[in-house]
C-alpha cells in the first residue's frame, strides 16, 4: 500500500462533556462534534464541550 503524502498527525484530547476523543482545534479547544445519548446514538445537537479545552490530551 503506498503511502499517503503531507498527512499531518491531529493533536486529539477528550471531550469534559461526553468523554470521548476528539480532534482539537488550532487553539487546544475542543472541535465540533455532536452529543450523545447514554445509549450511545448522536443527539444530533453540537456537545456542550465544543469550544472547551480537554480534559485529557494525550
Amino acid at each position: 500500500m503506498p503511502e499517503q503524502p503531507n498527512r499531518r498527525p491531529v493533536a486529539r484530547g477528550e471531550c469534559p462533556s461526553c468523554g470521548l476523543s476528539y480532534a482539537l482545534k488550532a487553539d487546544g479547544t475542543m472541535r465540533r462534534h455532536h452529543g450523545m445519548t447514554l445509549a450511545g446514538f448522536s443527539t444530533g445537537e453540537p456537545c456542550p464541550g465544543v469550544g472547551k479545552p480537554p480534559s485529557t490530551a494525550p
